[in-house]
């Protein structure tokens, strides 16, 4: 009996130590996966950034590259058959992007959250008829900049339509951005006197016309911020419901090729010079490829670093349109550009922290970890007597 209880302990300690091998080597495996998943997420990451970078760019050429066509065919440009031309190339690509992810084509009938979705499409219109419009009288950066200050409004309609809070944070950075922005708006009359020639006495004619021109491309620039400010709200309330980019890009093209189509209809007149209307085209290719862009960096990096990326479009309006437009860039709009930006990064990084109760979650390494250790790798009593 005795010969048998000393066989049988060697082997019980030899099935024990095979038993720890086999989960030290499980841990190991866990932690070179670990270690794995950690580089590509970062790999991931950069990429997506990268992507924020691209479709930034692409944004800046939003209101960049409709100057270059006002000031390429003064005669002809109206913003409204702009928005046509551009309406029916966005749907183009909206349906090729469609027939080639194999998505389907939602009637009317069958959208979720119609209203929302409707509303998304219709400001979209508005908001560029503004935006583009303002383009005849402010400089393309100054229309960017003061498009930048949609996010105040934005806290507003979302605190009554999403009920997210207000803070006094938000007070401050207003202040912020509205004071870089008049500094920035102040500099277009600068920019009319070099411009301007002619006689002494045709002088004060002049300034009062460029007062009114600022005057009319700011009240305009503050409509669209307001269409804009609700294509944001509507764009998060779209996306919390997982609407598809595709079909929301065939409604914004249909919603511009409708009205502006009423509009060539009353006017009876509309420029069909292919070097125009290709550069129209052109436009609507940059908007779908800054949203292509950007929805996808949004999968693969951190909300936070994206928005600070975005806000790198002043700085490329900025320097597009003084290498190709002549636009003077003075120290002034250095002035108030940094202090938009100051505040709009600082709010990126130092998010207010809202309490929640995640502070016991784990992440799903530590959570297999903790199963292995306490389930399939756990030691009898015996065992641990024997080690």
């Amino acid at each position: 009996m005795d010969y048998d209880n000393n066989i049988q302990k060697p082997n019980q300690k030899e099935a024990f130590l095979q038993k720890q091998n086999k989960s030290e080597d499980i841990t190991a495996e866990i932690n070179s996966i670990s270690t794995m998943n950690s580089t590509v997420k970062l790999s991931r990451e950069r990429f997506g950034m990268f992507l924020a970078l691209i479709a930034t760019f692409f944004l800046s050429l939003n209101c960049f590259y409709a100057k270059v066509i006002l000031k390429t065919y003064p005669d002809d440009f109206d913003s409204i058959e702009f928005l046509f031309m551009r309406g029916l190339s966005i749907i183009i690509y909206g349906l090729f992007q469609t027939f080639y992810s194999k998505q389907k084509i939602l009637k009317i009938s069958e959208l979720p959250l119609r209203f929302w979705f409707l509303i998304r499409a219709n400001s979209n219109f508005f908001y560029n008829a503004f935006s583009i419009s303002a383009l005849w009288y402010l400089r393309a950066s100054t229309v960017q900049i003061i498009i930048l200050l949609s996010p105040l409004l934005v806290l507003v309609l979302s605190y009554f339509f999403l009920k997210e809070p207000l803070y006094w944070r938000y007070l401050i950075g207003g202040i912020m951005c509205i004071g870089g922005s008049v500094i920035i708006i102040l500099n277009e009359n600068k920019m009319k006197k070099n411009n301007s020639t002619g006689e002494e006495e045709n002088k004060e004619n002049d300034n009062n016309s460029n007062h009114f021109g600022v005057l009319l491309g700011v009240v305009l620039c503050c409509i669209s911020i307001f269409f804009y400010a609700i294509i944001n709200i509507t764009s998060k309330i779209l996306a919390s419901h997982r609407v598809s980019l595709n079909n929301q890009m065939i409604y914004i093209g249909l919603m511009n090729i409708m009205y502006s189509f009423i509009y060539i209809l009353i006017k009876r007149k509309i420029c069909l010079k292919i070097g125009y209307i290709m550069m129209c085209i052109l436009h609507g290719l940059f908007f779908y490829l800054y949203y292509i862009c950007y929805n996808r960096a949004l999968q693969l990096a951190q909300v936070n670093k994206i928005v600070i990326i975005t806000y790198l479009q002043i700085v490329f309006v900025f320097l597009l349109a003084n290498i190709f437009l002549g636009e003077s860039i003075y120290d002034t709009d250095i002035l108030g550009t940094i202090l938009m930006m100051s505040y709009m990064i600082y709010n990126v990084l130092n998010p207010i922290k809202i309490h929640t109760n995640t502070a016991n979650q784990k992440s799903e390494i530590t959570r297999k970890l903790s199963h292995y250790s306490m389930a399939e790798f756990s030691y009898t009593e015996e065992e641990k007597k024997m080690n």
